[in-house]
């Protein structure tokens, strides 16, 4: 096979290829076909539907894009030397714009998501002792619980579509992080998130007046739909808290240790309003994305049977305890990064930049957005051979590849890399293993899960896989 050039100041495309070649002509999943020409308004007066279906040929192809929209200049980079630029050399001159903060503000308030300079550097030191390898580790039996309670619904009948994702998502991140196991407040919660996203038409969806507000309060009277949300979220986070107090644990959990923190200089304890931040960003952030990585790794191995069943040969006769561990489960965890690749849980990141810098050989100047788009970069025809293949052996030998490489960013880059993607692969490991040795899973009935991107990328339909026992 022919490799393609690699772009001007790009890591070679040979670090991206596969390890060995597969026997068979690989995967190509359903997408978007990409637009004959680029159409800047289509593209902006689509963000509240599908963004995906917006871009256009030359996306796949160039390392920057520069467009200027009402008076605004936007900066599309693509190129591996200027994503590096933005969110590792020069990260602290790139800030997220107003448009991010009043679309995910309402989910988590002042949380580690969302917060800059030394406020997030100390939200970050405070909780990133909750997620080290070796807790993550701990957290294992916690994926379980949430795992076997999947199976037994489907033992009675309920179908694995998005919904029963969502829900062992959300009760892996409940039971993991703060000990609670209880359905009904699952469903409260999950019930909440689908009102905020509502297939792109609920009050999260992304509106023109969002782009061009340049503070997350301006236009308010459009901002009733996600005040009310938040009252209504911050209630249930609230629940979460309070069920806890006064309750001992041998084993500490990510609340325990939120509770316990001290402030570094003065001894005090956290601020009611910081834990209660942290709380709502964490069930928020590690329910949603790893829902849509279950799924679409799910589809992918339903789609390509020979490769479902090499993982499943993986799986056959190993100790469970091993699932969430890459090193034990290589073939599983290349399926996981090569989902990740094809369906980032974050198809879009913005920036706004606070002084002149230059990226990509693009001249930026303060105000101006920058976007870097995972599922552009990790699609892109320069970097990566096959770029709409499944084609998971490229990941064999290179477990941690998503902190590596500036062409495959599915968990960010930089100081603002995603703190929970190691708790996030480990509960996916556990909890696809733990399907995939009862069940095969086969496609649905009808037409395939085509991808639509509004926050995360998820599936145009309630997509039903049907089931073989094992």
């Amino acid at each position: 096979m022919r490799r393609p050039a690699p772009l001007l100041g790009c890591r070679p495309v040979a670090t991206l290829s596969a390890v060995d070649a597969p026997a068979a002509a690989p995967l190509v999943p359903p997408a978007p076909v990409p637009l004959r020409r680029p159409s800047p308004w289509r593209f902006f007066r689509s963000l509240r539907t599908d963004v995906l279906g917006t871009f256009a040929e030359e996306a796949y192809e160039r390392p920057a894009i520069r467009n200027r929209f009402l008076g605004r200049t936007f900066l599309l980079v693509n190129d591996p030397a200027g994503i590096r630029r933005v969110l590792v050399d020069n990260a602290f001159n790139y800030v997220k714009p107003a448009s991010t903060l009043r679309v995910i503000g309402p989910f988590t308030g002042d949380g580690l998501l969302l917060t800059e300079g030394d406020e997030w550097r100390g939200q970050r030191r405070r909780v990133a002792h909750g997620f080290a390898p070796a807790r993550v580790r701990g957290l294992h039996p916690s994926f379980a619980a949430a795992a076997a309670g999947l199976n037994r619904a489907l033992d009675a009948g309920a179908p694995l579509d998005p919904g029963a994702f969502e829900a062992v998502a959300l009760d892996a991140v409940l039971r993991a992080l703060f000990s609670d196991a209880s359905p009904d407040r699952r469903e409260r919660l999950r019930g909440l998130v689908r009102r905020y996203l509502s297939d792109g038409r609920g009050p999260g969806r992304i509106g023109m007046h969002d782009l061009f507000a340049r503070r997350p309060d301006d236009f308010a009277f459009l901002l009733r739909g996600r005040r009310r949300f938040r009252a209504d979220w911050f209630a249930e986070v609230d629940a979460v808290i309070a069920a806890r107090a006064g309750v001992s644990r041998d084993v500490p959990d990510l609340l325990d240790g939120l509770l316990a923190a001290r402030d570094a200089e003065t001894g005090e304890p956290l601020p009611a309003a910081e834990i209660r931040a942290q709380v709502a960003t964490f069930i928020a952030a590690g329910f949603e994305t790893t829902a849509r990585l279950l799924f679409w790794a799910a589809y992918l191995l339903a789609l390509d049977p020979a490769e479902q069943d090499r993982v499943h040969a993986e799986l056959a006769g190993g100790d469970p305890a091993d699932d969430g561990d890459a090193a034990a489960r290589p073939r599983l965890r290349a399926a996981l990064q090569e989902t990740l690749r094809l369906y980032p849980a974050a198809p879009i990141v913005t920036r706004r930049a606070l002084a002149d810098d230059e990226v990509a050989g693009e001249p930026v100047r303060a105000g101006d957005r920058v976007t870097i788009s995972p599922w552009l970069v990790h699609r892109h025809r320069r970097l990566w051979d096959d770029p709409a293949a499944f084609r998971p052996e490229r990941f064999l030998g290179r477990p941690n590849a998503f902190l590596a490489d500036d062409a495959f960013l599915p968990f960010s880059k930089g100081p603002r890399v995603c703190i929970g993607a190691g708790f996030a692969l480990a509960e996916a490991g556990v909890v696809l293993a733990s399907l995939l040795r009862r069940r095969r899973l086969l496609p649905a009935d009808g037409p395939p899960a085509m991808p639509v991107a509004v926050v995360s990328i998820r599936p145009d339909r309630p997509y039903a896989f049907r089931l073989l026992a094992r």
